[in-house]
C-alpha cells in the first residue's frame, strides 16, 4: 500500500473509498449515510469516474427527501478545505 502511494497511484484510495461508499450504503455493516457521504467524499478526487454515481445520489436525494449522504459528503469536502487553508 505505501508502494503504491509512494509511485503516485491514487486507483487504490478510489476503490477502498468506493468499496466504503457500497459497504455503508449496502447496510453490511450499519448502515449510515454520513459514513457513505463521506466515503464517497474521497472520490471527488477524480469525479469523471464517478459522476453517473453522483447522479443517482441526487436523484435519490431528492425523491426521499434524505440528505445524509450528501451532507457526509460536504463534511469531508469541507474539512479537507478548511485543512488546506490553514496549512
Amino acid at each position: 500500500v505505501h508502494t503504491v502511494l509512494a509511485y503516485g497511484q491514487i486507483s487504490l484510495v478510489l476503490m477502498a473509498s468506493a468499496a466504503g461508499y457500497v459497504l455503508f450504503r449496502s447496510g453490511a455493516g450499519r448502515r449510515t449515510e454520513w459514513g457513505a457521504g463521506a466515503a464517497l467524499a474521497l472520490t471527488f478526487i477524480k469525479p469523471h469516474l464517478f459522476y453517473l454515481i453522483y447522479l443517482v445520489e441526487a436523484v435519490v436525494a431528492l425523491r426521499t427527501r434524505r440528505f445524509g449522504v450528501w451532507m457526509g459528503i460536504g463534511t469531508v469536502l469541507l474539512a479537507s478545505l478548511l485543512f488546506t487553508g490553514l496549512s
